[in-house]
């Protein structure tokens, strides 16, 4: 609540300036501004930016602020935005495909005796999780990723369970085709593991600047925009529980 209005004063200082328009994209404490004009943001809207918060007793963080352009690449929530080829393209951070990656691998070393059925039920929540949050993005190319590395962590996990000359073909029985090149990590039952790939792109839609969750008259809003999200949601559980059936 303490950064309510810091849009509207951007807004303000894009008018007086008669430039273009000064874009502000905010989550919380973590914001970033987006203009045009390097000159204007230098000259105009950080010392600006600067006013307004110390005025409520902030300050800009120094080691997080800096002033650079697109064509460079900035990472913000995670998220990688480069201006390339005419064109905006947002992608997950790479260093987040990374960790997550990380964080199968632990997870699967963690369970060396489980079986595929166990390791399905840990790892998908972990999957799913990761992709839901960018699911907004262009993240095919890091879905298609995600689920090659895992599946050569998993090929490497099914290989150790067995010994001797078979042990190749015994650890392919852990995984079936997929229509999509890959193959997904199976159990016995005909359980399948989710596959980043299966979550389908979302257009994001943006929250009005001006809600504030803790003034009763942006409540109708507020539940309208979580019953739309939860309607989401369901569409793509539906879709991902069809996928399963065609598959098993």
């Amino acid at each position: 609540m303490t950064l309510d209005g810091l849009e509207s004063l951007l807004t303000d200082v894009a008018a007086r300036r008669r430039s273009k328009a000064v874009h502000l994209v905010r989550y919380a404490d973590d914001f970033l501004v987006i203009s045009s004009s390097k000159r204007l943001l230098r000259s105009h809207v950080q010392p600006r930016i600067e006013e307004f918060l110390k005025a409520r007793g902030m300050r800009l963080a120094t080691e997080k602020t800096r002033i650079t352009h697109l064509k460079q690449g900035v990472e913000f929530l995670g998220c990688h935005l480069c201006w390339t080829r005419g064109a905006l393209r947002i992608t997950p951070a790479r260093a987040n495909l990374q960790h997550v990656l990380q964080n199968i691998a632990a997870t699967i070393q963690a369970n060396p005796g489980a079986s595929p059925t166990r390791l399905i039920q840990v790892l998908t929540p972990i999957i799913r999780g990761w992709t839901q949050y960018y699911k907004h993005l262009e993240s095919r190319e890091l879905f298609l990723e995600l689920d090659r590395q895992a599946a050569q962590q998993l090929w490497k996990w099914a290989k150790d369970q067995h010994s001797g000359l078979l042990k190749r073909y015994r650890a392919r029985q852990y995984f079936l085709p997929d229509p999509g090149g890959l193959r997904r990590f199976t159990d016995h039952e005909g359980h399948t593991l989710y596959g980043a790939r299966e979550t389908p792109y979302v257009r994001y839609s943006p929250i009005d600047p001006a809600c504030n969750p803790y003034d009763a008259q942006w409540a109708q809003y507020l539940k309208q925009r979580q019953a739309d999200r939860k309607q989401e949601q369901a569409s793509v559980d539906e879709a991902y529980q069809t996928t399963n059936e065609k598959i098993s």
